[in-house]
């Protein structure tokens, strides 16, 4: 079983480097982060980010500096900006494991590990070049190890507990900010009354309180400490009030999908084990007198508050959802350990409805094609440029997804526990892997930033964006882009000026672009099924 651990850091950072140099960066969300990095590097000093010459402080360092540091060491490429994610995608997997394992059995951590490397939600954040994995990291770490401090005595835990916990706040407070404080919190507040004295242990928690949030501070408050010296005030208001506070407090505008979609996209970061959920939870107990019961309730509170709060916040982003994966995992697993401890206990039933659920998925991505055109675009699944088109290739996309989840459906139903749970695994590693390749020749047209910025590199010039966020050209140009309107890049192309112009392919018919490529200043050098790059001579 210890193996398992490994397996599941391999299956993840395998996973992703399968994929991460033949994928476009995903803009606008991803590309602004590797954008970032280059751009501070280059600029510096590399602490303080800039983006297109702008401070940029929607999210604290500790992303930026990870795809730095890869870039020093390894070269700039969607590829090695996308390499800390997959390490932390791991590390997620085997921490979380290995402390099921101290606190429940070595089993029971091993399939901890299994399951988690092998959800949808894990398998997309570990190949994206985003901070999201980051404090995930840091919020389920410090998830476990408050279940830790609930359930094991002081006299049995290890004395650098509070190191540790410390050291994963302060690694969520340099990803995200506070919100990878609050998360974890909530939950232990919320479980701590059903599963300890708190009379008997008031004093035990404040003093590892204090050493754990002392940590914590010494490490990430120098980064705050010279940003604020830097920049005043203005830092904090936008970084902690807005980012943090204004950000899940209502006070920023239109930031966010439904709580339902927010629930369900939980769902769907939980396949392909999403089925087992409710034998899961079911299987939960009186936490008094038991670790093993006091850790099953503990996670469900754990993920039902993380629900909560982000349900109830008014910036509720489908990515999200990733926090509530982890607590998640670690309950099923343990729904796992008990199967294989006696299959007799009814764990058939469990997976004959995990089956169902995946033929249900399977069944959804065979019809999908027939919605082309209607509920269904495929901008939706790449969030490509405007008009990305509706291609035929939505077709192999959802075949091959079909198949699998197909193939997983008839596996839950027929094998046996051990086969099944293999299964399951094999069948989170190939969809997301399938899907991806699948989709990289049509993400390359959505998304054709690298090449677009490959030539301009051949003639550096200032370059215009019509409309569009796409902070991925500024990485791969290695120039300042600034983004116009469609009157004002009407002025640009009537005046004199030189330079590159990204714009719509149907601008090639427009009179102030016509009269230039018929004079000869100006030149369409690549173009996308909806997209042209313009020279400007």
């Amino acid at each position: 079983m210890s193996r398992l651990y490994w397996l599941a850091a391999l299956i993840v950072i395998a996973g992703a480097l399968a994929t991460a140099s033949r994928l476009p960066l995903f803009d606008p969300d991803e590309g602004y982060y590797p954008a970032t990095a280059a751009e501070s590097l280059d600029r510096g000093p590399w602490w303080d980010l800039r983006f297109n010459g702008d401070a940029r402080w929607e999210k604290p360092i500790l992303a930026y500096a990870l795809i730095e540091g890869a870039f020093v060491l390894f070269g700039r490429s969607p590829a090695v900006a996308r390499l800390p994610s997959a390490i932390e995608g791991a590390a997620l997997a085997v921490l979380c494991g290995l402390i099921l394992s101290r606190l429940v059995s070595r089993q029971a951590g091993a399939l901890t590990s299994l399951v988690l490397a092998t959800t949808l939600g894990v398998q997309i954040f570990a190949r994206a070049a985003h901070p999201e994995i980051a404090v995930v990291l840091s919020i389920a770490i410090t998830e476990m190890l408050l279940i830790m401090w609930l359930v094991i005595p002081r006299s049995q835990r290890s004395r650098w507990w509070p190191v540790w916990a410390g050291v994963s706040l302060a690694y969520g407070l340099l990803a995200k900010g506070p919100v990878a404080v609050v998360v974890p919190l909530l939950g232990t507040l919320i479980a701590a009354p059903f599963v300890i004295d708190l009379r008997a242990r008031w004093r035990e928690a404040a003093g590892d309180a204090a050493i754990a949030g002392g940590i914590a501070l010494a490490l990430a408050a120098p980064w705050y400490i010279a940003m604020t010296l830097a920049h005043g005030v203005e830092f904090l208001r936008i970084a902690i009030w807005a980012q943090n506070i204004g950000r899940y407090a209502g006070q920023m505008a239109d930031h966010g999908q439904s709580a339902g979609v927010f629930a369900l996209a939980a769902a769907a970061g939980l396949l392909p084990w999403v089925g087992l959920l409710p034998a899961a939870v079911a299987r939960v107990r009186n936490p008094r007198g038991s670790t093993r019961e006091a850790v099953r309730f503990v996670l469900v509170v754990m993920a039902a508050s993380s629900l909560a709060f982000y349900s109830a916040s008014a910036s509720k982003l489908a990515s999200y959802s990733l926090a509530l994966i982890p607590p998640l995992a670690a309950l099923i697993a343990l729904y796992l350990d008990d199967v294989l401890i006696d299959v007799r206990r009814g764990g058939a039933p469990a997976f004959r409805w995990a089956g169902a659920v995946l033929g249900v998925v399977a069944t959804s991505m065979a019809i999908l094609p027939l919605l082309h055109g209607t509920a269904f675009r495929m901008r939706d699944l790449t969030g490509g440029v405007p008009g990305a088109p509706n291609s035929a290739a939505i077709g192999w996309l959802v075949a091959s997804l079909a198949i699998i989840f197909a193939a997983g459906a008839i596996a839950a139903f027929v094998l046996s526990a051990r086969a099944r749970i293999a299964a399951l695994a094999l069948t989170g590693m190939a969809a997301p892997l399938a899907a991806l390749l699948v989709m990289a020749p049509i993400l390359g047209d959505a998304y054709p930033w690298q090449r677009f910025g490959a030539r301009i590199t051949r003639e550096p010039d200032r370059v215009w964006l019509q409309m569009y966020r796409a902070p991925s050209l500024t990485f791969f140009s290695g120039q300042t882009v600034t983004i116009v309107t469609e009157d004002e890049l009407r002025d640009l192309l009537t005046g004199a000026g030189s330079g590159w112009v990204v714009l719509g392919a149907d601008w090639a018919e427009q009179p102030a672009l016509a009269a230039r490529l018929a004079g000869g200043t100006a030149a369409v050098v690549d173009r996308s099924p909806r997209l042209i790059l313009v020279k400007l001579h």
